[in-house]
């Protein structure tokens, strides 16, 4: 064969390679665009953002809200479509984008379970699912995805475990799942014990083995309570689970050595006590001040758990004596709602407004000091003979808010002849902010401009200003807890500034 044919040969081939190369890509390609078109028919759209999907526009790059690698023209790297009103559910398609590395679809009305195809999606770096209404599991496929840096689920409907597999994700540096219901262990069926409400889960111990682990029930070792509040609490906390409620470990229900009746619960240790210890420590006591960043991670928390007691516990709860010495903080500073010795359990005796219409007394809750423990009213329709609702923890919440914020306690020597922590707060609203708030918050803070000076804050403004709206006179008036929850959340979101 002549040199001439060899040449036409190879110029054949390459020309026959080249052609089938930019076939596949040009098949490729089209994939994405049935897959953005899939994607598409599942959502609703009433803003008209997504007109210029559509099956005349060849060209997905150009359509709204998309992005095309640059390395590999054609296939979408990047789906932003934050903020578009959109509703509807995701599209299994969604998994046939496997050259993406960024899916934005927060603050939606999407629902619907997340897409198991989601583990698809092994290059995606950066995965924001945050504020729709997303249901279900956390799909255990998503931990195929191993380049994740962040991933946002927060303020969704979401339960059940979280998988474990996502502690794996060497790359992932954000992880944001608030405001769900999900926990770390998956609850086992449990059989009920009659007597108490408590279940086979949890191993029993006697009276002289908690007598020897407290040593001789020392007051660091317990917290007290009577009989009544015993079944109370034990009534709560059969009923409820979140992960920002106290874990029960097992109970006591026996004899002293005397021969009276003892019964007790015993929680899981909290190795940093409780808030109160930290919002105001002892003289002897040398602790450091919580920064902004650990307050608000505490705030969310509580705030969580309290609209999980009120919208999504069945029966509701309303906890009745919520206070900074019953917020407990585990070595991770997570923060755990305890005491539930004076909680109502509401079923259907709840009328429109959330207050129980059924028979009730003015509760009271407790209030330590450095030298003694007074007796103060958890809110003062309770102490009218006011019916007991979800609007008395909200007020407990604002000033808890409040106290955490300023690092006055409610009983300061400074609040007396009308002036209180609420008034004392909305009277510095909004140019004598720095004048209220702990002047830790302002110093610790790693601002490096103005600019970020300015978003502290702001920030510490929305805080106060959450806590003003819980903590106000009239109980209608006051901001739900699932309100205060949300706002909580989208103050911390913004403070932290998630990026990749």
């Amino acid at each position: 064969m002549s040199t001439l044919h060899v040449l036409v040969l190879v110029l054949l081939l390459h020309s026959m390679c080249s052609h089938a190369s930019s076939s596949l890509e040009q098949q490729v390609a089209d994939g994405d665009r049935r897959a953005l078109l899939a994607i598409k028919l599942e959502l609703s759209d009433p803003m008209g953002w997504l007109s210029s999907w559509n099956r005349t526009s060849s060209d997905v790059c150009q359509w709204a809200g998309v992005t095309c690698s640059r390395q590999h023209p054609g296939r979408v790297a990047s789906l932003d479509l934050s903020s578009r009103q959109l509703s509807g559910i995701v599209s299994p398609a969604i998994g046939n984008l496997t050259f993406l590395r960024k899916l934005n679809l927060e603050s939606n009305m999407l629902a619907g379970e997340v897409p198991l195809t989601v583990g698809r999606l092994r290059r995606l770096r950066f995965l924001s699912l945050f504020n729709n209404s997303f249901r279900g599991e956390i799909p255990r496929e998503i931990c195929n995805c191993s380049n994740l840096v962040r991933l946002s689920l927060g303020v969704n409907q979401m339960e059940g475990e979280i998988p474990a597999g996502l502690g794996l994700l060497s790359q992932l540096h954000i992880l944001y799942i608030h405001y769900n219901n999900l926990w770390k262990i998956t609850p086992e069926k449990m059989k009920t014990d009659n007597r108490i409400g408590l279940t086979d889960k949890y191993p029993r111990v006697s009276y002289l083995e908690l007598f020897e682990a407290t040593d001789g029930f020392t007051p660091a070792n317990l917290q007290s309570g009577s009989s009544k509040s015993f079944l109370a609490e034990c009534g709560a906390l059969r009923r409820v689970k979140h992960r920002n409620l106290i874990n029960i470990i097992t109970c006591c229900s026996s004899v002293d050595t005397r021969g009276n009746d003892f019964q007790a619960l015993v929680f899981e240790f909290m190795p940093n006590y409780s808030l109160d210890r930290w919002l105001h420590p002892r003289t002897d006591e040398q602790l450091h001040k919580l920064n902004l960043i650990q307050l608000l991670n505490i705030a969310v928390d509580v705030a969580d758990a309290i609209d999980y007691l009120h919208n999504n516990s069945r029966p509701s709860v309303i906890h009745c004596d919520l206070k900074p010495n019953n917020i407990l903080l585990d070595s991770d500073w997570t923060a755990y709602v305890a005491d539930f010795g004076l909680s109502k359990l509401i079923g259907e005796s709840v009328n429109i407004s959330g207050s129980y219409t059924g028979s009730s007394i003015g509760i009271r809750g407790t209030v330590g000091t450095e030298n003694l423990i007074i007796n103060i009213l958890v809110v003062a329709e309770y102490g009218a003979g006011g019916p007991v609702s979800s609007a008395g923890d909200a007020y407990s919440f604002g000033i808890t808010l409040l106290e955490m914020f300023t690092g006055r306690a409610p009983t300061d020597d400074m609040f007396r002849e009308g002036l209180s922590l609420h008034l004392f707060a909305e009277m510095a609203l909004p140019d004598k902010l720095t004048e209220i708030v702990d002047t830790v918050l302002l110093e610790v803070q790693p601002c490096e401009n103005a600019a970020k000076d300015d978003k502290i804050l702001a920030c510490l403004a929305s805080v106060v200003r959450v806590g003003i709206s819980c903590s106000k006179q009239i109980p209608s008036e006051r901001m739900s807890m699932k309100d205060a929850a949300i706002e909580l959340h989208r103050i911390r979101y913004v403070v932290m500034e998630p990026s990749i």
